[in-house]
């Protein structure tokens, strides 16, 4: 029986506020109010994750911005997440990185939350589940990804929609022959659609 990706949900989702277009190259701003991050246009993310890597070591960590541009820490992001007293994504009190391998410039801004490898769970219509390894590419200049399954022989592009279910970002396909939507929950965080639920699933 042909497997069914468990990527792919119904378009009709309830909306929530939006993650961000990734920022441009900045610096780390602060005053007694807090931490924001100053793009080189002047401009700063508001509701939004931005991976930064501000001390230019070639890690960057995944930072939440709230809607008044101020860095969120020590508490729980809008869709869920936790972050450090220094801001950073944390997952069980370990903070989550990025190499420089997709640093875009020099500057400390990493521009692509969402190309990658992604371990896709898969379930047979017995409930048996298996892995894809998904290759995700995203082309900034049509705001969309080409989602490409080499084990299903399965390529389609999906095009940015914004905000999806709980909030996350959603990327959609819609044709007459079907209709599905990618949902990111965070930088680099793919949520995979099961029988029942969610499974969150991290770049490699």
């Amino acid at each position: 029986m042909k497997k069914k990706t468990l990527l792919t949900a119904a378009v009709s989702m309830a909306l929530a506020a939006s993650m961000s277009i990734p920022a441009l190259a900045g610096s780390w701003q602060s005053n007694v109010t807090g931490w924001w991050w100053q793009n080189d246009d002047g401009s700063y993310p508001v509701n939004s994750w931005q991976w930064l890597d501000g001390n230019n070591d070639g890690t960057a960590e995944c930072y939440y911005f709230g809607p008044d541009g101020y860095m969120l820490a020590n508490t729980t992001t809008p869709d869920g997440y936790s972050v450090d007293g220094n801001g950073a994504w944390v997952v069980n009190g370990v903070i989550q990185t990025q190499t420089s391998s997709i640093q875009a410039h020099q500057t400390g801004v990493y521009t692509d939350n969402y190309s990658g490898t992604y371990a896709v769970p898969y379930f047979d219509m017995d409930g048996s589940k298996t892995y894809h390894d998904v290759i995700i590419t995203y082309d900034a200049g049509s705001n969309s990804i080409l989602y490409n399954d080499p084990v299903a022989g399965y390529t389609a592009t999906y095009t940015y929609f914004g905000a999806g279910l709980n909030g996350w970002t959603a990327f959609e396909l819609v044709s007459t022959e079907e209709k599905s939507s990618i949902f990111f929950s965070a930088p680099g965080v793919m949520e995979a659609y099961g029988w029942d639920d969610f499974e969150s699933v991290q770049r490699k």
